[in-house]
């Protein structure tokens, strides 16, 4: 184990409590800490703002994606069947489509 020299041990018990030099930051340091500070503010600040402005460009990107889809799908009308029960299929195209231009309503894209 290592063990204190008694000279240190010495210096330590008498020195009194008040007697130690505080720290006094000069201006120089100040203005560093501040300045920093800012820096790191405006970084953080930047960085949300650009994160905001990317995910609404995406956004709008997305959305004309799906509005080329949804015009694409209900392009050519699909007629509403006469008899349902007669043929499922014409039924369940039918109700895609309308679910499809509602959609594109929701979007926005007509």
């Amino acid at each position: 184990m290592d063990s204190i020299s008694p000279e240190v041990l010495e210096n330590l018990r008498d020195t009194p409590p008040g007697d130690s030099k505080d720290i006094i930051p000069d201006k120089r340091s100040v203005l560093m800490f501040i300045g920093a500070v800012i820096i790191s503010v405006v970084l953080v600040l930047g960085g949300v703002g650009y994160t905001l402005w990317h995910g609404n460009h995406a956004l709008d990107a997305n959305n004309q994606q799906w509005c080329y889809a949804l015009t694409d799908l209900t392009r050519t009308p699909v007629p509403k069947p006469a008899d349902p029960a007669k043929n499922p299929s014409r039924e369940f195209s039918y109700r895609l489509y309308t679910d499809f231009t509602v959609l594109e309503k929701k979007f926005g894209c007509q």
